[in-house]
């Protein structure tokens, strides 16, 4: 199975039970939904996420069950998922959260997992 990451907020998740599917913003603006690769993650979010005062969430997704095709592009090969998120595809939700002033894997975080 291959793994990747989505930072979305607590706010952002909600809505998206209700709905049944996850739209992030940049789906409507840029065409695409943005995620990242493990060892993007906490680039991602230092550069994004900083200065967010939101509660934020670190969704894991099962890249073969995604319904919307995911396209790895740019010189990091970031991966885009052009269409909606189908929620089955989601396999954990955890806190992302700062620690000591800097973004950590839940993995690693003394946070309780799977929110």
């Amino acid at each position: 199975m291959r793994t990747l990451f989505h930072i979305t907020t607590h706010e952002s998740w909600i809505k998206a039970q209700k709905q049944g599917v996850y739209l992030a913003d940049s789906l409507s603006k840029e065409g695409f939904i943005h995620f990242s690769q493990l060892h993007q993650v906490l680039s991602t979010a230092e550069l994004f996420f900083s200065e967010s005062h939101e509660k934020l969430l670190l969704l894991t997704i099962n890249e073969e069950m995604l319904s919307s095709p995911i396209k790895y592009e740019g010189e990091s090969k970031f991966p885009h998922l052009y269409g909606p998120l189908n929620l089955d595809a989601v396999i954990s939700v955890d806190p992302f959260q700062k620690e000591n002033g800097k973004f950590i894997l839940p993995s690693q975080s003394k946070v309780k997992k799977n929110f």
